[in-house]
């Protein structure tokens, strides 16, 4: 069974790393909301976090590979973060299987 999180354990927490890599159940709007709490203060020491994926974050029921994200203010709020999140960019459409596909990656 889960508990609650107060805002207080988040503010107090000692987790410094966060690594999603690969988590195919994990959400942009998450993603989103998980940050804006960093700009409000929440988890003080954190300072790597990785949300990369091959088949992008889910946005709507679909992948997403371009996840719009405030990274922008969290690099000036939060300097000492490290924000990693490389997607694959999907194949375009009627191109052939052989060819490599590229990524996308945002970080800041």
């Amino acid at each position: 069974m889960g508990r609650d999180v107060s805002r207080d354990d988040c503010i107090d927490s000692l987790l410094e790393t966060l690594i999603l890599r690969d988590c195919n159940s994990l959400e942009e709007r998450d993603v989103c909301l998980f940050l804006n709490s960093l700009l409000i203060g929440n988890f003080r020491f954190i300072r790597h976090i990785d949300v990369s994926n091959e088949a992008g974050l889910i946005y709507g029921n679909k992948p997403c590979s371009k996840p719009v994200f405030p990274l922008e203010k969290l690099n000036e709020e939060r300097p000492g973060i490290t924000f990693v999140a490389e997607f694959r960019t999907p194949p375009a459409a009627g191109s052939s299987s052989s060819s490599s596909s590229s990524s996308s990656s945002i970080c800041c």
